[in-house]
């Protein structure tokens, strides 16, 4: 179940229908210079401003002389093993070119070397290419000095390619690479270059020039429509491959709320992600961030240690430039900037992005030379959750954002967050929630589409996982190790404590547990999250922070020990069960007792944890509780219908596949599920119904949050505040004006009335 809150037919109609212009570049090589290389290498652009590029090399080396490799180069005594090539940007190749003699000169080992190029012991230090070069390029010879590497893709740009000989003399290959030169940089004297790898002899070069036929752009009507509307499927293609690790032959499909998100990010607006836990966020952020121009940077401002580790350690296993900066685990004799150079994306915490006067200037230097292209605020409910306690850092980045960075588009991505909430962080960072996109941008102003805010929303009935709500009783730890046996499980408590408390009572029940909260040094933390991760502990006994962008997909239960603070929360951490698709259990332990201890806390407002998993301090957080207490107590009817309606959605109760204790009282949860008898003194009945006035709660809160939806779209004036009771009045209210009852006794009988009501109010609903 999606919703986005544009209209994206007209949209998707144009991306369809647009085929975006590739740049194809063909180099044929010249048999009197190319050492006796005959064929062709063709580089073919994603698109105009894509520095993503397909090769296809059709070479035949049958040609190539021994001696003539020795003559040219002085270095190859053996046999040409295989061939590796690259190509030269910027500088004049033409046969006669100072660049050319210079392509002859300039080997050392497998590095380009500008010392003899350009530097100091190179013969044309004089002439302005090299003067020019010296002070400005990246493969200078201070940085080469510091790093030979450096100029591996220097002057000689792009992928190194292999072409082995192996059992024959020609060769045809194809690949993508995502780091060429951009076709705009590109000169009409650009030269591909050979290597020759001569048996053990490091490679030299052999300087095959070749000539390039450049394709004719369509008119310019349609040129300029397909780079203004389209991103291209072959550019998009591979950026998912890489970010999915997939190769060319592997299948794949991403979401529609994937599809939409990166679509309006490449655009340029605003982007309110949505997305249940599991559901891909990260892929919805990440791909706009390789389809930007390769020096711009996306700058992720993330919650945890841990969540940022997890992320840019995967991308970087990927062969993405991504890194973390958040204080003591960086080697601070490395300056800064120099550690953010060539990234694209940089993550962070919001105190170190504000507080640390390095980044601050990175980040602002970036933003003045246009090479921030996107903000992304991962788990961006905690700006509402954590922002007017312990983490003031997080409310200030609106404020940082409208007064520095007002015109760079931002991604909001989160699993929790309700609508109201959607609104209030849109409002926060002044961003005017979309109700249409059309294909040509809805008619909205172009110049200011990072102002305007897309909001892609999923709800996924995930029917692999079973929902419970169980009766706790001082009996917790045995049941829950009895229950969990050795299958991958988190335990969420409410307190530091009380996640200590029950960690210790399950490691004498029998399980391999371990603890994780704020109060723990960073190391420790760190420690018990790969123990657990590795397999090393069954269960983790956690505050509500831990499981923020954990990927492991095999986890089996998710308990509740205690209540938890809202739906928006529980719908998060449940997430974080069976993300493989396999049956997974998600249980709720559940007491009046606990419920007030959560009462107390969120009143008063404090910090349980510090790394972020403390109460609710939105301002709404006494509602919150209460509706996790009606889902808690429902006798009858349908908890997924109340957890949905909670995020505004309505969900069709013929389709739940009754894994949710659907129409089981409390008590009877044990039975519905064949458990263990719970000790009968724990067995007094407290529960409530599910209903007000004969009316579900489900139907209360989905009409309640949807008046409030339809109320900020429409923008109507606040005259009264809205209540669950005033929906509940409405709701009987327009039920006698559908029936018109024809006595008091039948007004009597209908739902939320009863005799006394009727007696009182019946004179008022007369209809004859």
């Amino acid at each position: 179940m999606v919703r986005v809150f544009a209209t994206i037919c007209t949209f998707a109609i144009a991306l369809t229908s647009a085929v975006a212009h590739n740049p194809s570049y063909l180099y044929k090589f010249d048999g009197a210079t190319a050492a006796g290389v005959d064929g062709s290498i063709q580089v073919k652009y994603a698109g105009e401003d894509s520095s993503t590029a397909t090769i296809t090399a059709n070479l035949d080396f049958s040609g190539v002389d021994q001696a003539k490799i020795a003559e040219f180069d002085g270095n190859c005594t053996t046999e040409v093993t295989s061939w590796k090539w690259h190509i030269h940007t910027k500088w004049s190749s033409t046969l006669t070119s100072d660049s050319f003699k210079q392509c002859s000169k300039a080997a050392t080992d497998n590095h380009y070397d500008p010392l003899k190029a350009c530097g100091s012991a190179s013969e044309y230090i004089s002439e302005p290419e090299c003067k020019a070069k010296s002070l400005t390029y990246a493969c200078n010879p201070t940085n080469y000095m510091a790093n030979p590497l450096v100029c591996e893709k220097g002057d000689l740009s792009g992928k190194l390619g292999a072409l082995n000989l192996g059992q024959g003399s020609t060769v045809s290959v194809e690949w993508t690479d995502e780091h060429y030169p951009l076709p705009s940089e590109t000169t009409a004297t650009w030269s591909i270059v050979l290597h020759a790898v001569c048996g053990d002899q490091t490679p030299r070069i052999a300087c095959a020039v070749g000539q390039k036929a450049i394709e004719k752009h369509e008119d310019d009507y349609h040129h300029n429509l397909r780079r203004a509307f389209s991103t291209s499927d072959q550019a998009l293609d591979v950026v998912y491959r890489k970010l999915l690790e997939l190769d060319d032959s592997d299948a794949f499909q991403v979401t529609e709320a994937q599809s939409t998100a990166v679509n309006m990010a490449t655009l340029g607006y605003s982007v309110f992600l949505h997305l249940p836990t599991g559901a891909g966020k990260s892929l919805a952020f990440q791909a706009p961030a390789l389809l930007t121009a390769a020096d711009q940077t996306t700058l992720v401002v993330s919650p945890l240690i841990a969540l940022m580790h997890d992320q840019v350690a995967a991308l970087k296993r990927k062969g993405v430039n991504a890194i973390q900066v958040s204080g003591g685990e960086r080697n601070k004799s490395v300056p800064l900037t120099q550690l953010l150079s060539g990234q694209r994306l940089v993550y962070t915490t919001p105190e170190f992005l504000q507080m640390n006067a390095e980044m601050r200037k990175w980040v602002h230097a970036a933003g003045k030379e246009a090479k921030l292209a996107r903000i992304v605020l991962d788990e961006a409910h905690c700006v509402l959750e954590w922002g007017n306690t312990f983490r003031p850092s997080y409310l200030q980045l609106s404020q940082w954002k409208s007064e520095f960075f007002s015109e760079v588009p931002i991604t909001l991505a989160t699993a929790s967050v309700s609508d109201e909430d959607i609104a209030r962080l849109a409002e926060l960072f002044h961003l005017h929630l979309l109700t249409s996109v059309l294909g040509d941008g809805g008619g909205t102003d172009k110049s200011n589409r990072h102002g305007q805010m897309v909001l892609v929303q999923q709800v996924t009935d995930r029917k692999n996982l079973r929902m419970e709500v169980v009766r706790k009783t001082s009996q917790a730890a045995p049941w829950i190790a009895n229950r969990v046996g050795k299958e991958p499980t988190i335990v969420y408590c409410m307190t530091r404590k009380e996640a200590e408390d029950a960690c210790l009572a399950l490691v004498r029940a029998g399980c391999h547990a371990g603890v994780y909260h704020g109060g723990l040094p960073r190391k420790r933390r760190e420690f018990v999250r790969k123990q657990w991760m590795m397999g090393q502990l069954t269960v983790i006994c956690a505050t509500s922070a831990f499981g923020m962008g954990i990927d492991r997909s095999d986890v089996r239960f998710v308990v509740h020990h205690s209540i938890p603070l809202s739906l928006s929360a529980y719908s998060q951490q449940i997430g974080r069960s069976g993300r493989d698709g396999k049956p997974s259990v998600c249980v709720l332990l559940y007491s009046e007792a606990d419920k007030g201890r959560a009462d107390a806390l969120t009143t008063e407002g404090r910090d349980f944890d510090g790394t972020g998993s403390g109460a609710i301090s939105n301002g709404s957080s006494q509602g919150e509780l209460e509706e996790v207490s009606a889902f808690c107590e429902m006798i009858t009817g349908c908890r997924k219908e109340l957890l949905y309606s909670h995020f505004g959605f309505r969900f069709d109760t013929s389709h739940c596949v009754k894994n949710c204790n659907c129409g089981v009282p409390l008590e009877a949860a044990r039975d519905f599920w064949q458990e263990e008898e719970i000790a009968t003194e724990h067995k007094s009945n407290v529960t409530k119904p599910d209903e007000e006035d004969g009316i579900p709660r489900s139907t209360i809160e989905y009409q309640y949050h949807k008046i409030l939806a339809e109320s900020r779209r429409l923008k109507l004036p606040k005259r009264e505040a809205l209540s669950r009771r005033l929906v509940r009045v409405s709701i009987i209210f327009f039920d006698i004006l559908e029936t018109e009852p024809a006595s008091e006794e039948e007004m009597a009988s209908m739902r939320g009335i009863g005799l006394a009501k009727a007696s009182r109010y019946f004179r008022l609903f007369r209809f004859d």
